[in-house]
């Protein structure tokens, strides 16, 4: 099997995660992000095929695409990923606080 194939998924799965994470559906960035790493293990188990001049340029259009998505996905997450580990960090805290001293917070 061929690698653009998998390449096409990747850029749909790309977009989609990256309409999701602009509009804070962070459920649905992690079920595209988990579809991508679908592809990419498909990717890993294939071998490429040689490539025509318009496949080698699709390809690294592809590859142009998919790491300018990944920047702003990444952009995108980084506050709430931010927001989160403050969350996890004030609850570790607070059950710390109760296991101290034994009251229920």
């Amino acid at each position: 099997m061929a690698h653009l194939p998998i390449y096409r998924a990747l850029v749909l799965v790309s977009a989609r995660t990256l309409a999701a994470a602009r509009r804070g559906d962070w459920d649905e960035v992690v079920a595209e992000q988990e579809r991508c790493r679908v592809l990419v293990s498909e990717l890993r188990a294939t071998r490429e095929d040689p490539l025509s001049d318009a496949d080698r340029k699709e390809k690294h259009h592809i590859l142009t695409r998919l790491l300018a998505d990944d920047a702003e996905i990444r952009d995108l997450v980084q506050p709430w990923m931010r927001n989160l580990e403050k969350t996890l960090h004030a609850a570790g805290n607070e059950r710390r606080l109760g296991a101290s001293y034994g009251a229920a917070l």
